[in-house]
Parts: C-alpha cells; structure tokens; sequence
C-alpha cells in the first residue's frame, strides 16, 4: 500500500473519555458513600437519599462514558501512497486507490434550541469491498475536515464536499 500519507485514530479522544469515567465513578463513589455527611453538612437534613442518587447517576455515568471509551478505541484510518486502509482490532480493509469506484461523504445538521450538533460520514466504495467511516469513528477523529480535505487531494477522486450551512 505504500508509505503512510496521514493517519487518523480514536485512541486519543478514547483515553480523554476514559479518564474522565475514572473521574466520575470515584465521584459518584465518594458522593454515594458520604450522602448522610454532605445532607447534614450542605442542607441540614438527616435524609442523605437525595445526595446517593446524585452519586449513583455520576457512578452509572462513569460507566457509560467508560464503555463508549473502550468501544472508540483501536480504530485507525490511514492515507497511503497507493491507496486507504481502515483497522479495527483485528479486522483490516485496505483499498488501493485504482481500485475505488467512489467516495460519498454525508453531513448532517442538527440544531436544536441554538445548539448546533454536526455528524459527519464517510463511505468509500471499491469493486469488491467498501471502507465506511461511521459518524462514531469520525467523532473521535482529531480533526473531520482534515481528514475530508487530506482525502480528496490524495485520492485524485472527485469528491464532493457538502457546503457548509453556518
């Protein structure tokens, strides 16, 4: 496939994500564990079952992040001198660049109450295989739109780029 070009991978958003689960398991820990003190202490109250249900939510949000932490991690994309390649764990798609039909790259907007959420995926179709980037993937990446722009310089394939609305 050639000397590496560029390459894009999850891992480092995936540690950020985990640790940041580390950070809110011990809190929903320390906060499950000391929820009579801080009734006592924060409100004056002998009924600390408000304060174990804050830590029981930071504790089941620690795990959630954890998980989706752990899911990100391993996936690679990379920008060769002949064509892509797309590795996940084990699992290795490769496609030279000859050998790609088309790539289609899909945004989608969503504002909701002035919040603006963007998703971006990106499908690249060859003869016999096709390599997608989930909106999942691609979330994790560093940066979307260098890795849009990286793509189309390299791959002498015309693709077009969605406009973007704001």
């Amino acid at each position: 496939m050639g000397k590496p070009l560029a390459r894009y991978g999850t891992n480092a958003k995936a540690y950020m994500i985990m640790a940041t689960a580390v950070v809110l398991g011990l809190s929903g820990s320390l906060v499950i564990a000391h929820a009579d003190w801080l009734a006592l202490t924060l409100a004056d109250s002998q009924e600390g079952a408000p304060y174990a249900i804050v830590g029981w939510t930071l504790l089941v949000a620690g795990m959630v992040a954890m998980a989706w932490g752990v899911w990100g991690m391993g996936a690679f994309f990379e920008l060769r001198r002949k064509g892509v390649r797309y590795s996940k764990g084990r699992l290795v798609t490769e496609l030279r660049w000859k050998d790609i039909e088309d790539i289609q790259v899909h945004k989608n907007v969503v504002v909701h109450r002035g919040s603006r959420h963007v998703s971006w995926e990106v499908y690249i179709y060859g003869y016999e295989n096709s390599i997608y980037l989930s909106s999942g993937f691609l979330q994790l990446v560093p940066s979307v739109t260098e890795l849009l722009n990286m793509l189309k310089s390299v791959s002498g394939i015309d693709v077009v780029l969605p406009e973007t609305l704001y």
